[in-house]
């Protein structure tokens, strides 16, 4: 995980945290909670962006800070970003393709540890918010419930929409209480982080680029002999441009 990442991702999450903030002002109101450290049944953690507690239940934020046209369903394993690249010699559309695990499965084993974490039964929404850089161009939620997909600026609209249709489940201690519990995982140690980090890369098996040490992130070739074909390329192209095939 970059130091560039990172910041990309720290930056989405402010904006999402700073929208929420004004939550009060559109009839509804809660506690904001950033960067929990959930901690799972094999010792290791799972980390949640963002936690919204109110009187309705609590919303699980994945915050995805991305730049370019967003394509997936709900069922899909991955999630594709499209990135316009400007004009190819001949005039044509150049774009990069990445892709992404499936924000809402993401956010699934989020809300499966919060739940086990609190034993309890609390309604939870799922919130997958991407940046207003980019465009949600195909996206098929159609078989989750109580789950948002949208852009930044859209998220306190969205949340509207769930909060007129549930019912108030949780009083004000409740909320407190809650607050309080969980605000003692969002301050951990760098050792917890580090440890966190570690299991994400051993799960994911990321493969680094024996150049420069970057990991290495799955493309399609747009064009040329190899169009349509999958290889591992350096995330950090264009300055190192080390390939490996599959197969």
């Amino acid at each position: 995980m970059s130091i560039r990442n990172n910041i990309k991702g720290f930056l989405g999450e402010t904006v999402v945290a700073g929208r929420l903030g004004w939550s009060h002002l559109f009839g509804y109101k809660g506690k904001v909670l950033r960067n929990i450290y959930i901690p799972k049944d094999d010792g290791t953690t799972t980390e949640i962006d963002l936690l919204f507690i109110t009187c309705k239940g609590i919303f699980v934020i994945e915050s995805k800070n991305y730049i370019g046209y967003i394509f997936g369903t709900d069922t899909n394993q991955h999630w594709t970003v499209c990135v316009y690249k400007g004009k190819g010699f001949w005039g044509q559309n150049k774009t990069q393709k990445f892709r992404f695990f499936n924000p809402i499965k993401q956010n699934k084993f989020h809300i499966k540890w919060l739940k086990n974490y609190l034993s309890s039964d609390i309604e939870m929404f799922s919130c997958i918010v991407f940046s207003d850089n980019c465009e949600l161009k195909s996206i098929d939620i159609s078989s989750s419930t109580a789950t948002i997909v949208c852009n930044g600026s859209a998220l306190n609209h969205s949340i509207r929409k769930l909060w007129d249709e549930y019912p108030d489940t949780l009083g004000e201690d409740q909320i407190d209480e809650l607050f309080l519990k969980l605000k003692s995982l969002a301050k951990q140690s760098a050792d917890v982080k580090k440890k966190h980090i570690e299991s994400i890369n051993k799960k994911e098996n990321r493969i680094f680029c024996p150049y420069c040490g970057k990991p290495l992130v799955l493309r399609t070739a747009s064009r040329g002999a190899y169009a349509g074909k999958q290889f591992y390329g350096c995330s950090g192209y264009p300055k190192c441009r080390y390939i490996k095939n599959i197969g």
